[in-house]
């Protein structure tokens, strides 16, 4: 038989042979791939989707610390925190040095009011991986709920210098300069985390809250209704259009928005907002 016709056969006859049992794909390497559809889903902002990947991966690899961290992150963007600090806590029981766990666990402590647990968490962090720029970012997340307005800035400023692409770390010192009055430079760090990710809703309601505080009220309701088109589950963006209606005389628009914010706002909120719609008046 001619040579090119015998590589031919022996090349077919490779194709067609079964998967060798250590060929396969190894329970790890499922998982990552399982972890990488978690991310996916997460960054695209579908916690079912990422949850449920996080679930096959765990089922396959439970003792995979990185795991826990992911899906701890899933819960904090959820807003369901105690399950974000347990997942992180059981990350950093896997793997003590893992400092991304230790950071986000002092993230969710400080949503959970645990403020200064939470920054030496972050701190701890900080010390394990002093050049991951979401070490720095989240203890800024913390000192600003601690309303430590200058450590936040000098934390989200380490971590721009870092990183100058999380449009997470140019939102979040926008709102921190927004707190400490300065509104342009407010502005400036919102836009700049937009054109980073277009989609990112907090950017625009935080945008608004800085020309709302200007008078801007044409920009501040652009912003609004982007923030809403993007995720109708801001309740701050429906109760600032609410108001900007109500400012522009249009209570049916105003009442409409404010009821929106009243069915989603947390119970703190509903005072508030009742009193908001009670002062339109009448139906």
């Amino acid at each position: 038989m001619h040579r090119t016709a015998l590589t031919t056969l022996a090349l077919a006859l490779l194709l067609a042979a079964p998967l060798r049992a250590d060929d396969a794909p190894t329970a790890r390497q499922r998982a990552e791939a399982a972890l990488t559809e978690a991310i996916a889903a997460r960054t695209a902002r579908d916690y079912d989707a990422a949850l449920a990947a996080c679930a096959r991966a765990l089922a396959l690899d439970p003792a995979w610390s990185t795991l826990y961290t992911e899906r701890g992150e899933i819960h904090y963007q959820r807003g369901m925190h105690r399950q974000a600090v347990a997942d992180q806590t059981k990350a950093i029981e896997l793997e003590p040095g893992l400092a991304i766990a230790h950071a986000r666990r002092g993230r969710s402590l400080g949503k959970l009011n645990k403020m200064k647990q939470g920054e030496a968490d972050c701190t701890r962090a900080i010390e394990l991986a002093p050049t991951d720029p979401r070490t720095w970012s989240m203890r800024g997340h913390v000192r600003r709920w601690l309303e430590d307005y200058p450590g936040a800035i000098k934390d989200l400023d380490r971590a721009l210098e870092l990183d100058q692409t999380d449009a997470v770390t140019f939102d979040h010192r926008g709102h921190v300069r927004r707190l400490m009055g300065d509104r342009e430079g407010a502005i400036a760090d919102a836009t700049r985390a937009i054109e980073l990710d277009p989609k990112f809703p907090i950017a625009y309601l935080n945008r608004a809250r800085a020309h709302h505080e200007l008078g801007a009220f044409p920009a501040a309701a652009e912003d609004c209704d982007r923030a809403i088109a993007l995720d109708p589950l801001v309740w701050q963006a429906h109760a600032m259009r609410g108001e900007i209606y109500a400012k522009a005389g249009d209570k049916v628009a105003a009442r409409r928005h404010l009821k929106a914010a009243r069915e989603i706002a947390p119970p703190p909120i509903w005072e508030t907002l009742d009193r908001q719609i009670a002062e339109l008046g009448p139906e």
